[in-house]
């Protein structure tokens, strides 16, 4: 069986509309051949409301009674949302925690799931069933009612795709994905296609409201695959996967900020003070300098001892921790914002900060940890209008002192069959241009920049132009029976190269052919030094224009590995040197095949 476990959150089944859509798209899923175990939240703000009548009745509730009373808010969507898949006609059957085989140690409120006993699960989906679990809940040993605390929802949903053997976990709320810093702080940050679990732990520990800790780590120690996705909307989301298949980022992949922290001075060998605050329902997340950073988000009835109320900022990527070059770096950046203390271990380097200058610290970390890489995709088009006129006057004719790229083209377009040949990223169109003198007829050239499309048109009227993103082509499916790429999938950040890739793989016809060209390794020469392990390179200042653009640097084996992730065959990958007049890159040629 093919089993994937959906979860939605509280937003996503609010209302009774929300619930409608979700088992339309439960719907559709079951359609394309899955098994669907879904876990649901309660509806909209209903665990609060609980809570807050438990408390008109107790300021400080029985843990077990609470647990009792807010489990029914799983409880009653699970059961609405099997009433609207039956009416839609698809089998589904609702369970709770315990009917779905979720033990729990014996704690109340924050309880840890100790097993998992799918046989009833296995039995539902083996008679063509939807299984829809209450999440956020299971029970003792002792038989008694208990929840996961925050989060628990994922959490129920990670556990059961370990215990189910299932394809992946879909988290889905109304954010799409995990992003590179909170767009709310961080206006250009980007979604990630892709991290490891690693890293998304990580950023669950710095605080990032997307993930849940508690899940990812499950996830981590059990190799399950997550795909943090949107409930409602097209949004691809992101991949969080037990290894990478995409390079490490050259800075960070992503920061995040936690306010809901309190400095406790402890000393290392202080066990009571420890104690007391997990039994106030605090959480230790870190300890940096003298003082432990304490989760105050459960506490019930404050802590012992006070403590101070502080903010900390977190960088995540790949081994960040270990790299001091970086660490050097994100001090710096942080000078102005008030660093008090500073900490670093794995995947994640961290900064307490005033809690009134948090949000400062994150913009601070991402411009230079994660912005400094690439600019958005309009900013880039601007750029390139801007220099449009003088790029077209130095690179129309460059085809005829580049022999080796004119038999590579040649050689392509003896291999297409009759059909449209999309270049993408055209510029002013000199690659298309050069097809359609090999007899290329319909040649569509796709450009982001205004101000190169207007170019290729003057220099190149009998070919078509079109505005476009790499990313969301103006193509249909299966259109084109050839592409070219010349230079500029290295415009993307790495982390959009696998999705842009799948792009290319959509709008080819199968059996389609495609020549992607891509700068390499940088080559050393006479007052140039070796910078093999440079990733990005960029210019600011381009025919006297102010610019920012950027250029990824891959290796071989890391363009060869994503176009196969993406789809593609490859039918063969050659190198050369720089001419004398070309950026001090090696440059690669991928052809390729859709299948």
């Amino acid at each position: 069986m093919r089993i994937v476990v959906h979860k939605y959150g509280g937003s996503s089944v609010a209302d009774l509309d929300r619930i409608q859509q979700v088992a339309d798209r439960i719907g559709r899923a079951v359609a394309s051949g899955q098994r669907v175990v879904a876990v649901v939240s309660a509806m909209g703000n209903t665990t609060n409301e609980l809570i807050a009548l438990a408390r008109q009745v107790a300021p400080d509730p029985d843990r077990r009674e609470l647990d009792m009373l807010i489990s029914v808010g799983e409880r009653i969507t699970m059961a609405l949302l099997a009433m609207c898949l039956r009416e839609q006609g698809v089998p589904a059957r609702s369970l709770t925690g315990s009917q779905s085989g979720i033990v729990t140690d014996e704690s109340h409120a924050d309880a840890q799931v100790v097993e998992v006993r799918p046989a009833r699960l296995i039995s539902v989906l083996e008679a063509g069933e939807v299984a829809i679990v209450a999440g956020f809940q299971g029970v003792s040993r002792e038989r008694e009612v208990t929840t996961l605390g925050r989060g628990g929802s994922d959490t129920t949903a990670v556990v059961l795709a370990a215990a189910l053997h299932a394809e992946h976990a879909e988290l889905c709320s109304d954010v799409d994905g995990v992003w590179s810093a909170d767009p709310r702080v961080v206006p250009q940050a980007i979604r990630r296609d892709e991290m490891s679990l690693s890293e998304a732990l990580a950023l669950a520990r710095g605080g990032a409201k997307v993930l849940f800790e508690d899940a990812v780590r499950y996830a981590r120690d059990h190799q399950v695959a997550i795909v943090a996705t949107t409930t409602f909307g097209p949004g691809a989301g992101t991949r969080l996967v037990p290894e990478l298949t995409r390079a490490p980022q050259r800075g960070a992949t992503a920061i995040t900020g936690d306010a809901s922290l309190v400095a406790v001075a402890v000393a290392a060998d202080d066990e009571p003070t420890l104690s007391s605050i997990l039994a106030a329902g605090g959480r230790p997340r870190r300890r940096v300098g003298g003082l432990l950073h304490v989760d105050v988000r459960n506490v019930h009835g404050g802590l012992p001892g006070g403590g101070v109320p502080i903010a900390v900022v977190t960088a995540v990527g790949s081994a960040l921790g270990e790299r001091p070059l970086v660490l050097l770096a994100a001090s710096r950046a942080l000078a102005d914002v008030g660093i008090e203390a500073h900490g670093a271990s794995g995947d994640a380097a961290w900064w307490q900060v005033p809690p009134e200058r948090l949000d400062d610290a994150v913009r601070a970390l991402h411009a230079e940890l994660v912005d400094e890489t690439f600019p958005d995709s309009a900013s880039i088009a601007a750029d390139y209008d801007r220099i449009a006129a003088e790029y077209t006057q130095q690179f129309n004719d460059e085809l005829q002192h580049k022999p080796f790229d004119q038999q590579l083209l040649r050689a392509f377009a003896g291999q297409l069959s009759p059909g449209p040949i999309a270049d993408l990223g055209c510029g002013p169109g000199h690659i298309g241009a050069f097809l359609h003198q090999l007899g290329m007829t319909e040649v569509i050239g796709i450009d982001r920049s205004p101000g190169m499309l207007e170019q290729g048109r003057r220099a190149h009227p009998e070919l078509r132009f079109e505005l476009g993103d790499l990313l969301a082509l103006p193509l249909e499916t299966a259109s084109v029976a050839g592409l070219v790429s010349f230079y500029a999938l290295m415009h993307l950040p790495p982390p959009q190269l696998p999705q842009a890739l799948r792009e290319l793989v959509r709008v080819l016809r199968p059996g389609g052919r495609a020549l992607i060209a891509l700068h390499g390794r940088l080559v050393p020469r006479e007052g140039v030094d070796d910078l093999d392990d440079t990733r990005v390179v960029g210019v600011d200042s381009w025919y006297g224009q102010p610019v920012r653009i950027r250029s990824a640097l891959y290796t071989p084996e890391i363009l060869e590995a994503a176009c196969e992730r993406a789809g593609f065959e490859i039918d063969g990958l050659q190198l050369r040197p720089p001419y004398d007049t070309e950026h001090p890159t090696q440059r690669i040629y991928l052809r390729l095949h859709r299948p």
